[in-house]
């Protein structure tokens, strides 16, 4: 029997956020909960993670299933490996530009004309560390000469990092976000970056630029956990990811899943509007990642968790209805919130529960308040 796993980051919310929901909720936004736990078991709650990736818990879910390993995802070989990077063997990090609010940091994106000052001015600290930087795009990576052991809380959506600390202090971030035994290094490798970024007139002038063009400025950086780029054997089985992550394609790639079946979830042409499975899967497993509710989970921003539920449910019923195409029997739902999931796996139904009009349906209150939440507080 063949099933999709449709994976929605954010759709558990703190018993506070739940209870006002739930109260408040309007018909439609009940409609679509009751429909999330149409015809599904009691669901199955899990922690996937700790503190460290607890803002990721869908990333620890697709690592064990991708690639199969033991410890935090390494986010930097998948990208690397999207882009057709060349191949080396040293480990690679990401090295993620950050700008600075009042609530905390955010991932700084690129425009091209900054990567030339960058790479000039960050080559000499980073010869310093043992470090090569190296470019794939608008994306900025470290290769090192030696293994290093550390665990970085990973950048899964620009504001990922805020939650961790509520703060504009780097230290406090770095204090809630790395872990391990090298995280002295990590530090002093940051601070170096740092450093260079205050005294360096290049980037100070590429700074001014960036706001003369509306663009934050660069304050800090933050490094991914260091892993290397490899395919994960034995191949993965399943057949199909659609995710609009770039992280996520990467390791389904490096699993083996032909590049064909490993696609965004957002359709490419402006004259469609909902996502559809590719053609010609082969039978097996598939995976869709929906995560319209993430950015406002990871901002506590209620309204606009509200605002997206629909979208993320009429985008279900639109990958549901390819599903007999693609020969899959049934479907479960991955519901992430902090640290870990709730899985609603079908109803087992007999013969008469079939001949029913209507499915029973669990009541959003076994699955929405997230009991994990209160844990990391």
């Amino acid at each position: 029997m063949s099933r999709a796993f449709f994976l929605i980051p954010g759709a558990r919310l703190p018993a506070r956020l739940a209870a006002d929901l739930l109260a408040h909720a309007s018909h439609e936004e009940a409609a679509a909960l009751r429909l999330l736990g149409s015809g599904r078991e009691a669901p199955e709650t899990q922690c996937l993670t700790g503190k460290v990736g607890r803002l990721a818990p869908h990333y620890a879910w697709c690592w064990k299933v991708f690639a199969r390993r033991p410890g935090e995802p390494q986010t930097a070989p998948a990208l690397w490996r999207l882009a057709d990077g060349p191949h080396f063997d040293a480990p690679l990090m990401r090295l993620i530009p950050l700008a600075r609010q009042a609530a905390g940091f955010v991932e700084a994106t690129l425009a091209e004309r900054n990567i030339l000052p960058l790479l000039c001015a960050l080559s000499e600290p980073a010869s310093r560390f043992g470090l090569r930087l190296q470019v794939s795009g608008t994306e900025l990576f470290l290769s090192s000469a030696t293994e290093r052991d550390f665990a970085a809380a990973p950048v899964a959506a620009p504001a990922a990092l805020m939650p961790l600390a509520n703060t504009a202090d780097f230290d406090a971030l770095f204090s809630a976000g790395m872990e391990g035994p090298d995280t002295s290094w990590a530090h002093d490798v940051l601070a170096a970056f740092g450093e260079k970024l205050a005294s360096d007139t290049s980037l100070q002038q590429l700074n001014e630029l960036r706001a003369v063009s509306g663009l934050p400025r660069i304050e800090g950086f933050w490094l991914s956990t260091p892993g290397r780029v490899e395919g994960y054997h034995p191949p993965s089985l399943f057949r199909a990811v659609l995710a609009d992550d770039g992280v996520l394609r990467g390791w389904a790639l490096a699993a083996g899943i032909p590049a064909a079946f490993v696609r965004p979830l957002t359709p490419r042409k402006t004259d469609e509007s909902l996502p559809a499975w590719p053609k010609d899967v082969p039978p097996g497993d598939v995976v869709a990642v929906v995560d319209d509710l993430y950015a406002p989970w990871l901002a506590g921003d209620l309204a606009a968790w509200r605002r997206a539920l629909p979208a993320v449910v009429q985008k279900l019923e639109a990958l549901r209805a390819g599903l007999s195409a693609l020969k899959v029997d049934e479907d479960a739902l991955v519901l992430f919130g902090t640290a870990g999931a709730a899985t609603l796996m079908p109803q087992a139904r007999s013969f008469f529960d079939r001949l029913r009009r209507t499915k029973n349906a669990i009541a959003p209150e076994t699955w929405l308040a997230d009991p994990y939440e209160e844990a990391f507080r």
